[in-house]
Formats: C-alpha cells, structure tokens, sequence
C-alpha cells in the first residue's frame, strides 16, 4: 500500500535500476531515497531485494 494521499506511480526499470544505484554504490539509505523521491520503504526494499537476488 504506497503512502495516503499520494497517487499510485509507475515507476519504469531505468528509475528504479537509478535507485538501486543510489542505496548500493552511494550508500543512500533507503529512508533517504524514500524522503527525496517520494517512493515507499517497502518498495524500495523490494526493488534492491530483487536486484541482488536477480541481477538487473
């Protein structure tokens, strides 16, 4: 369930492969990349999971 108030996004590959990139080369915490992208914990997490688990 993404934060109240705020509409649903699709997110494409490329901004979520820039994410990643964000919370594992430059050491963002996924709290960061939460507050200055608008994206939910949750997904985040998901997203890096699923990159180390699969590759891109």
């Amino acid at each position: 369930m993404g934060k109240k108030g705020t509409p649903h996004r699709k997110w494409s590959k490329e901004e979520k492969l820039r994410l990643i990139r964000l919370h594992l080369d430059e050491h963002n915490s996924i709290r960061e990349i939460e507050r200055k992208y608008g994206v939910g914990h949750s997904l985040v997490s998901a997203w890096v999971k699923r990159y180390l688990e699969d590759g891109e």
